[in-house]
C-alpha cells in the first residue's frame, strides 16, 4: 500500500498540454481532508473474487460468461475491470 497525505493538490489538465484528453477538466485545486492508502498494483480477478465474492467483469446470458466492459479477457491473474 502507498500512503497519500491529506492536503491541497492541483489536478486536471494544464493549459496548452497536447496530451490532454478532450474531456479532461481544466487545472483546479482539490483538498483531501484525510490521509489514505491505495494499492500499488492492480487488483487481480482472483483476489477480487476471493475478497468480494463477485465477478463484475462478466455477464451471463443463458450460457457461458460474456466478458463485459471491453476487457481483453477473464483470468485469475488479469486485472479487475468494470469497477471504480
Amino acid at each position: 500500500m502507498i500512503s497519500n497525505a491529506s492536503g491541497t493538490y492541483e489536478v486536471g489538465c494544464k493549459p496548452g498540454l497536447i496530451k490532454c484528453q478532450l474531456d479532461s477538466p481544466p487545472r483546479h485545486s482539490v483538498q483531501l481532508k484525510y490521509d489514505y492508502l491505495v494499492g500499488q498494483t492492480e487488483v487481480s480477478q482472483d483476489l477480487w473474487l476471493r475478497v468480494m465474492g463477485t465477478k463484475p467483469w462478466t455477464r451471463t446470458l443463458n450460457g457461458p460468461p460474456i466478458v463485459a466492459c471491453g476487457t481483453s479477457g477473464v483470468g485469475d491473474n488479469l486485472p479487475v475491470v468494470c469497477v471504480s
